[in-house]
């Protein structure tokens, strides 16, 4: 169809309106510009017609707010589920988040990128023997404790001849668990350039149950709990802290390497995260959550706040030193120590031995005497850990460990036993370990295979062994020392990058002199005539079981 000139005009002035409210600023002066030249060469508008137009364009382009910086929002990479622990313990340049979330780029520019990461990590399961799933707990449930898994009962009658009563919620549970294979987490990292492969960079890891949407906060769960024995712990390093994973800024160097400062992940957490079983899967693992293996001894020395950390690589021999300045509960030497890690990895091989030594732990605990407080025992500690993995073919790696950790008396600090409160929780009773020094003994032993690229299955053997010691004053009392052990299998099945489904399972084994029940030992209740008498019983298997979705970004 032949256009007149006035149809012309009015389509050319439409082309170029079109232009103006699409490109912004940046054409003004190119393309339009171009577009309204060849109509005015062409005889298609006029002069007085063009003046007017641009003068109109230009005031429409200044009344417009600035164009927005472009975003690079980049393609996942592939999930590392498959290629299980072949990251390396040392990345020099670039933010190290616990979180596995490739991450998404919120800012990224010539010199600063800014990352949105997070996981999400939900199961339907079925445990045989725990109380009802906690929000506040990483896993909802936990089923390892040094103490054992007891169900409280009342009998009646003769030793010989007791009737058990249960009286707890100690049962069998289903529903839904958060974390069974990844903490859920979100957080920001982020890095500036500032040239000659320096860089400075932030980390902010905040763990969540999304279930509940709670923080995760162990130390409150302690003390609802407080009201009856219950087999609700888990790691002790997650306290309702807004961000509890990790909170650092730091700067890096590709040649000298990397410094970070602030609340640090442990040397024996990073390492285990790296060389674990089964991903260090959280319900499936003792060392999931830190509970053993991630703090040398005591869990909440999983992270340490007030810290400065080292790390470099060379070549295949990667090294790290920390130091934790103390402060913890308001002690000078409160969680005050230092660790290093030294590792050699060459692709097929990986080495680690960790070693660290700290003052005045505060280790939490649920009191049983009066409801919605926590108690406090304080531990010097030491810890060695050797750990290693060996990818046997291209499909198949092979993991074992041993560790081992040191618990003592802290250091003469009379503050020990003023401490009232922690982490917003009300202390009960807060004392010094007094006592023989006693070792925590871990062993772990696993293997895992890719059938195809999508389907990862794997199996795992861990060994807690808890020794016989006497402590108290006078070394009056005595723990019996017992053995946790744990069988655990996984499968996980790739979706898409960034998404899997899993489903796995554990028996827990209890074994020991710890662990034997001892009813002769019960007192004797208040509302219970004198042939009545309350107690408990220890549990020496339980089986636990789930299968569900994590989604990391």
């Amino acid at each position: 169809m032949k256009l007149n000139h006035q149809t012309s005009k009015q389509f050319a002035l439409a082309i170029a309106a079109a232009l103006t409210l699409c490109s912004g600023s940046v054409y003004a002066d190119t393309s339009i510009k171009r577009l309204l030249d060849l109509q005015l060469k062409k005889g298609i508008i006029n002069q007085q017609e063009y003046d007017e137009f641009m003068a109109i364009t230009a005031e429409e382009i200044a009344s417009q707010p600035a164009a927005p910086a472009r975003v690079e929002v980049p393609v996942s990479q592939n999930n590392q589920n498959i290629q299980i622990n072949q990251n390396s313990i040392t990345k020099n340049n670039a933010p190290q988040a616990s979180s596995d979330g490739q991450g998404i780029a919120l800012i990224n520019n010539d010199t600063l990128k800014v990352e949105l990461f997070g996981t999400v990590d939900v199961s339907a399961g079925y445990t045989s023997k725990s109380l009802v799933p906690s929000g506040e707990m990483p896993t909802s449930i936990g089923p390892w404790i040094s103490g054992g898994v007891k169900t409280p009962v009342v009998y009646k009658g003769s030793n010989g001849n007791a009737t058990l009563y249960p009286q707890s919620n100690m049962t069998n549970q289903a529903g839904l668990f958060n974390s069974a294979l990844s903490t859920s987490s979100w957080g920001i990292r982020a890095s500036r350039d500032l040239g000659e492969g320096r860089k400075a960079f932030i980390l902010l890891d905040s763990a969540f149950n999304p279930i509940t949407g709670q923080i995760t906060d162990q130390a409150h769960n302690q003390s609802a709990n407080s009201r009856y024995p219950t087999t609700a712990y888990a790691t002790s390093s997650l306290n309702g802290q807004l961000f509890g994973k990790e909170a650092y800024i730091g700067l890096s160097d590709t040649e000298k390497g990397r410094l970070s400062f602030g609340r640090n992940n442990n040397f024996i957490l990073d390492v285990m995260n790296a060389y674990a079983p089964l991903q260090k899967a959280g319900l499936f693992m003792p060392f999931g959550n830190g509970v053993y293996g991630g703090g040398g001894g005591i869990s909440e020395n999983g992270r340490v706040d007030n810290s400065v950390k080292y790390t470099n690589k060379f070549s295949n021999i990667n090294v790290g030193l920390m130091h934790g300045f103390g402060g913890s509960g308001g002690l000078k030497h409160g969680a005050e120590g230092t660790a290093g890690v030294i590792g050699y990895e060459n692709g097929s091989l990986g080495v680690q031995l960790v070693y660290e030594e700290f003052k005045d732990l505060l280790k939490t605990s649920v009191d049983t005497s009066t409801a919605d407080v926590i108690d406090l025992t304080a531990y010097n500690q030491k810890a060695l850990l050797l750990t290693s993995k060996y990818k046997l073919t291209e499909s198949m790696r092979m993991q074992a460990g041993v560790q081992q950790a040191t618990l003592g008396a802290p250091s003469a600090d009379s503050n020990i036993t003023l401490i009232n409160s922690i982490y917003g929780e009300t202390v009960q009773t807060s004392k010094a370990y007094v006592g023989q020094d006693f070792n925590i003994n871990t062993w772990h032993w696993g293997i895992d295979y890719d059938l195809n690229e999508k389907l990862y299955i794997g199996t795992a053997y861990s060994l807690i062994d808890l020794p016989k010691y006497n402590y108290g004053t006078n070394n009056a009392s005595h723990y019996l020392g017992g053995k946790i052990q744990a069988l655990s299998g996984l499968a996980i099945y790739k979706l898409y990058k960034g998404t899997d489904v899993y489903a796995g399972m554990v028996f827990t084994h209890y074994s020991g002199s710890a662990f034997e029940n001892d009813l002769t030992h019960a007192t004797v209740g208040s509302a219970w005539t004198t042939s009545s008498k309350q107690g408990s019983i220890y549990e020496h298997n339980i089986f636990t079981t789930a299968a569900g979705v994590r989604f990391r970004f």
